[in-house]
This record gives structure tokens, C-alpha cells and sequence, in this order.
């Protein structure tokens, strides 16, 4: 390669793409920057926030760096030049980033997986936070193969840790770094895992931890223009009342036949108490329906259909009036809010607690790739994979020992997929949203809190109910968890069917070069995906894949 563009070349952005070689191409990079140190020269792109960047920037003059900008960007590829690769170790924060320094290429993302950064292994090497701007190499064809095949069916919406689906494509993990220089074999690096420390705090203490830990996440995270989405629920009612918040959001969907409890006199009970204005959007099936196909573009790959899709409208709706809110992601699978953590036998179940229906995902598999791939393997080796690798002490209980398993396992999985599905319906909205709970230094400390205090009072979140009671009406302490709203009215699960004949009248369509059209019709009270996703979700999950392979002219190859 011959050197590093200047800084007249570096500047120049155009169609969502920074192209620095014919081999190397940045992608969604609208703010480079460039230093020297010594005779390298450095061009570093940055897609994030740092929440410590004054501490940084502090630290950085006083070894002489000085910044023409007054950006993080600025601030990251000048920690780079002073520490290298140890700079990670010093952010706080979520962020994907790369650097280019005439030899190699350097590329982060941060611990908890609040940005994405994915790579693509052709004839260039080429990277994005975003899968769609590496679909846009009208030369490059996209491939999917039996095993991305499987990762839609039998793990979708989640996936493999690392996996791109499709063939030659990479997600570098949270907590991983990558060097690469042209002609090498990328390997990714990890630099920040959970780890397992004894908890020396008895209980009273641990409340006092985890109050002071998530007050400075919040107050790092926001201002007194910060909204909160709020449930109504434990773990956003805290967020409000800790940021002090005068803009609240709630969604709600037209016509809905829930059995569950609303979360509207909830919501009530803390905007009084917040004294907050409040604003509630309500969606109905039309327009959740027909946002699917965006939702599906937004994340890049089949989602998690209707929650995608309204979370999406949701943030349009918000971004009227704000652009940045907090958002209680990350509380659960923690603080053991799931009932997978609760229930005794679900804890120490064999295989993903929120998708254990391998049998009946595998029905929906064509028989070409039945032929190919053996189901329950596939599922169970990525499970006993990640719990074998869940960081353990030798005398922890039997309890401790399995809910630190299932926490790793939500940590690579579940909230990953969450996480995923937060950013990118944000970026297409044009919001910023902001996890609290997921503070590193909070799960750093929460992974070794034990069941028994996790638990307190035989309670999901028992802990967290302790710890903050004193600043949240009683009614919102003792409520019962409930899920993220999604629609149950009738008309949602009739509009996903018809749409779903219709694609099954059309004789090409290519979702049944993957899925097999005969078994569509199998009932089953089997939820696809945790609580969130039951048979109206996968119809719509089906469709979101169709629409997938049609945008992006995917080639199937089995």
C-alpha cells in the first residue's frame, strides 16, 4: 500500500462511504480525523459516545496532545497515538471505531455492544457499523448458504456471536479488538470479558453499591433535557427518578386484547410523582405492519418483526420533540428479571431458556438443508459453547454457579439482540438512546452479586426493588415485571396471515428456498423468541426474511 490518504482526500465523504485505498474502504465515517505522530500519519473514524471524555481530555494535555476539534473522534484517534490499543481500557462508553496508521488497520468496539461493527472478507477488505452499507457493492454478491440458512431459522432473530449470516460476512465482538494488516488472517482480540470475583459485601452494602453505580451511570449519561422511556416498571421508573426527568415516553398499540396488566395507571403514578410531562404513542395495525420492511432495513437482517418495527415508530414519533432518551435495557438480565431465572427447572434447563423449541424451528427448515445441518446440534453446540466459557469460582453454589452461566448466556445472546435492535431503530430515527444498566462497571459488579441477594424476598429484581424503594412510589416497587408492549389485538395476527398467503401464492418467492411452505400452517402455542415473540411475531419475522432476500437480490446456496 502506498501510505495514508491526505488530509484534503480524507475529507472528501460521499455516498456513505470513505474510501481510503483500493483495497481498504471506511464506511459511514461522515466526521475522519487525522493526526501525526512523529512520520505516521493517522486517520481515525469514530461512531459513538464517550461519557468520560472530559477525564480523557484532561489526561491527554497533560502529555502534550491538543485537539483542533472538540469532538470524540479527535479525542479517540489521540488516545490511540498515546496508549494504542490500552486507550480501550480508558473509555467509557459505546462506541465502534477504526484507525488507520500507514500499516495497520485498528478497529474496537466497546465492552457491552451498544455499536455495532461489522466486517466483510472479499476481494477488499471492507467494514461498517451498519450491514447496509456493506450491501451496497453492486460486484460483490451476497451469498447465503445452508448455515446462514440455519442461523435465521433456528437461532433468528439471534445469532452465533461473530456470525454475519451471510457468507464471508463478520460482527467483531463487544469487548474486541481487531488488527489487520493487508494480506493477514484478521483475529479479533478480546479485551474486556465478565470475570468472576468473590462479593465481599454483605447485603446492605451490595444496595449501597449499586445505588452509587447507577446514579453515576445515570448522571454520566444524562442532562435535564435527557427523556426517559418509561414503562412504568421498576427499571425505567428508576431512571426517571434518578435523572430527575421532565419528558417521559410511553407506547401503547389501538385496539389491543391484552391479558396482561396495563402499564398505564403506572405510568401515572410516576409522572405525578415525577411532576413530568408525559407523552404516549399509540400504533395501530396498519401502519405497524407496513413498517416492517423499514425496521427489516434499519437492523440490516430479519429482526424481531413487530417490536422492531414499533420501536421504530415509537422513536420517529419521539424525535419531535426529543432527541436523546434513557432507556432501562440491560436491568434484567442482570438483576434476574426473566422468569427463566426465577423458575428452578427453566434455570436449569439444556438450552436457551427464551428459544428451546429446536424440534419445532427445525419443521420450518427446507429438507435441503435438513439434509445439511443437524439441528439439535447446531443449537446445542453454540449453547454449550458460551456456559462453557462463563467465568465461574470453584466454590460458588449451585445456584450461583448456574445463574452465572445463564447471565453469560444472556450477555452474548439475548441482550445482544436487544442491543442491536434498540441502536439501530435509534440511527434510523435519528435518536440517541442511552442504557444505564448497562454501565459496564455495573455488570462487572452484578455478575458476582449471588442469587440469594439477586433474589431478595423470593422476588425477581428483589435487589433492585431494595435498593431504590425509598425514591419510587409503592405501587411501582411491588409491581410484577412485564414485557416490552407488543400488540395482541386480533386484527395484527390477521394482517401478518393474509400477507403471509399471499406470499404463498406466489410460486418464487425466495423465503421457500429456505423454509419449507408445507409446515407454514403448523399450529402452535410455541412462543419464536422469548416473551415477545409468538406465532402472529414469527409470521412476521417470515415475511421480514423474504423481504431481506428480495432487497438485497441474496443468492441462496444450499
Amino acid at each position: 500500500m502506498q501510505g495514508v490518504p491526505s488530509a484534503a482526500a480524507v475529507s472528501m465523504v460521499s455516498g456513505g462511504g470513505l474510501y481510503i485505498s483500493p483495497q481498504i474502504s471506511l464506511y459511514g465515517a461522515p466526521h475522519p480525523r487525522v493526526g501525526t505522530l512523529g512520520l505516521q500519519t493517522y486517520v481515525g473514524v469514530f461512531d459513538g459516545e464517550l461519557y468520560n471524555r472530559e477525564a480523557l481530555a484532561k489526561e491527554l494535555a497533560t502529555l502534550g496532545y491538543r485537539f483542533a476539534t472538540d469532538d470524540d473522534t479527535a479525542l479517540v484517534l489521540h488516545a490511540y497515538m498515546a496508549w494504542g490499543a490500552g486507550c480501550l481500557e480508558r473509555f467509557v462508553g459505546i462506541f465502534a471505531l477504526a484507525i488507520w496508521n500507514e500499516e495497520c488497520l485498528f478497529m474496537a468496539r466497546d465492552r457491552v455492544g451498544g455499536k455495532s461493527l461489522f466486517y466483510r472478507t472479499s476481494n477488499r477488505w471492507q467494514f461498517a457499523t451498519s450491514w447496509n452499507l456493506l450491501f451496497t457493492e453492486p460486484e460483490e454478491k451476497l451469498t447465503l448458504t445452508a448455515e446462514g440458512a440455519a442461523e435465521l431459522l433456528l437461532l433468528g432473530p439471534g445469532r452465533t456471536p461473530g456470525c454475519g449470516v451471510l457468507e464471508g460476512f463478520h460482527e467483531l465482538q463487544p469487548g474486541h479488538y481487531l488488527q489487520y494488516r493487508l494480506g493477514d488472517t484478521p483475529k479479533p482480540t478480546r479485551y474486556w470479558t465478565l470475570q468472576a470475583h468473590p462479593h465481599l459485601h454483605d447485603f446492605p452494602d451490595t444496595c449501597k453499591h449499586v445505588q452509587t453505580l447507577l446514579n453515576n451511570a445515570v448522571s454520566e449519561q444524562s442532562d435535564k433535557n435527557t427523556g426517559v422511556l418509561l414503562s412504568g416498571g421498576l427499571d425505567s421508573s428508576i431512571l426517571a427518578a434518578l435523572a430527575r426527568c421532565k419528558s417521559t415516553f410511553s407506547l401503547d398499540f389501538i385496539g389491543n386484547d391484552a391479558t396482561d396488566e396495563s402499564d398505564a395507571p403506572y405510568i401515572k403514578e410516576m409522572t405525578q410523582h415525577l411532576r413530568a410531562d408525559h407523552q404516549l404513542t399509540l400504533l395501530g395495525t396498519d401502519e405497524l405492519a407496513d413498517a416492517l420492511p423499514a425496521a427489516m432495513e434499519a437492523r440490516g437482517l430479519p429482526g424481531m418483526a413487530d417490536v422492531d418495527a414499533s420501536l421504530l415508530l415509537f422513536f420517529q414519533r419521539i424525535h419531535e420533540k426529543n432527541t436523546v432518551v434513557l432507556s432501562g435495557d440491560g436491568a434484567d438480565e442482570f438483576f434476574g428479571g426473566y422468569p427463566w431465572f426465577i423458575d428452578e427447572a427453566l434455570r436449569n434447563g439444556k438450552g436457551f431458556p427464551w428459544s428451546n423449541n429446536v424440534e419445532y424451528r427445525a419443521g420450518f427448515l427446507h429438507p435441503r438443508i435438513r439434509q445439511q445441518i443437524d439441528a439439535a446440534a447446531f443449537v446445542q453446540k453454540r449453547f454449550d459453547e458460551t456456559i462453557g466459557n462463563a467465568p465461574t469460582l470453584y466454590d460458588d453454589t449451585a445456584d450461583d454457579k448456574q445463574v452465572r452461566r445463564l447471565t453469560a448466556l444472556h450477555f452474548h445472546w439475548f441482550m445482544q439482540t436487544l442491543n442491536t435492535r434498540t441502536a439501530a431503530m435509534a440511527a434510523a430515527a435519528g435518536m440517541t438512546v442511552r442504557m444505564p444498566f448497562l454501565d459496564h462497571r455495573v455488570l462487572e459488579y452484578m455478575y458476582n452479586v449471588p442469587w440469594v441477594m439477586k433474589n431478595h424476598d423470593n422476588r425477581e429484581k428483589g435487589l433492585l426493588r431494595q435498593a431504590f424503594k425509598s425514591l419510587l412510589p409503592k405501587k411501582i416497587v411491588n409491581r410484577k415485571k412485564a414485557p416490552f408492549p407488543k400488540t395482541h389485538n386480533p386484527a395484527f395476527t390477521q394482517k401478518v396471515t393474509d400477507l403471509m398467503q399471499n406470499l404463498l401464492n406466489k410460486p418464487y418467492a425466495p423465503l421457500f428456498q429456505i423454509l419449507n411452505r408445507q409446515n407454514l400452517n403448523a399450529q402452535s402455542n410455541t412462543h419464536w423468541y422469548g416473551q415477545l415473540m409468538a406465532r402472529p411475531q414469527m409470521l412476521a419475522y417470515f415475511l421480514q426474511i423474504n423481504a431481506w432476500l428480495e432487497k438485497y437480490d441474496i443468492r441462496v446456496a444450499l
